[in-house]
């Protein structure tokens, strides 16, 4: 029995310890990622992602950008979708549209799916970090 009592003793002995109160930390304000916002969401219905390759790199070099956008999207919707969410004045919209491809893996047969791209071509003296993004 002496067994028993040690243990009562000690679930007592927990359960009248008051709760020590924790100081708050101060931690030092962190730089937060700046998350680009559209008002209207157009940008988030019509971008899908930057489409960072090599010469997409180039073509940034010269002042114009790539994105993937959606199969249905305009011109005129796309220009303003970049206007709104990187604040950049934009004077041209090209459009490249890849067809799906068929493809193969042992006898089941399936499509590679398609792309649309948009070449965006800004003010001279604008530009967009795609990178941070």
């Amino acid at each position: 029995m002496a067994i028993l009592d040690k243990l009562t003793k000690k679930k007592e002995v927990i359960a009248e310890k008051p709760a020590a109160k924790k100081k708050a930390v101060v931690k030092p304000a962190e730089k937060k990622m700046e998350i680009k916002q559209d008002p209207s969401g157009l940008a988030n219905r019509l971008l899908k992602k930057p489409h960072i390759t090599e010469r997409s790199n180039m073509l940034a070099q010269q002042g114009q950008y790539v994105f993937e956008v959606r199969p249905n999207a305009t011109k005129i919707e796309i220009a303003k979708a970049v206007a709104a969410l990187y604040k950049v004045k934009v004077t041209r919209v090209n459009i490249a549209k890849s067809p799906r491809k068929a493809r193969r893996v042992g006898r089941h047969q399936g499509f590679k799916s398609g792309l649309k791209k948009a070449i965006v071509s800004l003010k001279k003296g604008d530009s967009i970090d795609i990178f941070s993004v």
